[in-house]
């Protein structure tokens, strides 16, 4: 089956999907053989018994987020391998995606928020730093690999807006408030004041 998923592998590439997205979904793909493989099942043989049987042994040890995931990547895979001309009818076709309950993202306290802001409230070009990442965080909402990926050229001063490279690789304009302004011209002067 190694073929298979090296075929899979640049089918991925040439859609360009990112690395992470990649090494997400051929993890999922080595999960689903191992588990197949286990019932003396392949890839290619497998029915939707089977792979219902999967997410639902899944969903025993996982959360149904990373489940709805796995039957995402399996949507794919097998629509792929239908394509290929590698399975003749694809057995997820009426299959219905997990049930995810909704989650409340959980919110910093304002107190907690203070108390965050006071660990870096000094001059240096750190804390001033932190302080301009935490406030990004709360003004705007990035998403982190969006705020890491961030260069000091990328932040647009005229307009106020942090231009990011977002999931999907999809840029996206993000604007941010005053407060975050302000903080973040003070950490480039106290960058530029450490430059040699």
């Amino acid at each position: 089956m190694i073929p298979l998923l090296r075929s899979f592998e640049r089918h991925l590439r040439a859609e360009n999907r990112s690395e992470r997205t990649v090494a997400s979904y051929l993890e999922s793909v080595r999960q689903v053989e191992a588990y197949l493989g286990a019932r003396g099942k392949g890839l290619t043989d497998a029915g939707r018994a089977d792979l219902e049987a999967f997410l639902g042994d899944l969903l025993t040890r996982r959360a149904a987020g990373t489940v709805a995931t796995r039957y995402k990547v399996l949507k794919i895979l097998y629509r792929w391998l239908e394509e290929e001309d590698e399975i003749a009818t694809d057995p997820m076709v009426r299959m219905k995606p997990p049930i995810v309950p909704e989650q409340p993202v959980p919110v910093v306290p304002e107190d907690g928020l203070r108390r965050l802001l006071a660990t870096c409230a000094g001059k240096t070009f750190e804390d001033r730093r932190d302080t301009a990442l935490i406030l990004l965080l709360v003004d705007v909402g990035p998403r982190r690999a969006e705020l890491m990926g961030l260069k000091v050229a990328d932040v647009d001063f005229e307009l106020d807006v942090l231009p990011v490279l977002g999931k999907g690789r999809r840029e996206r304009a993000l604007p941010f408030g005053r407060r975050s302004a302000v903080v973040l011209d003070l950490t480039l002067s106290a960058a530029m004041r450490i430059s040699p």
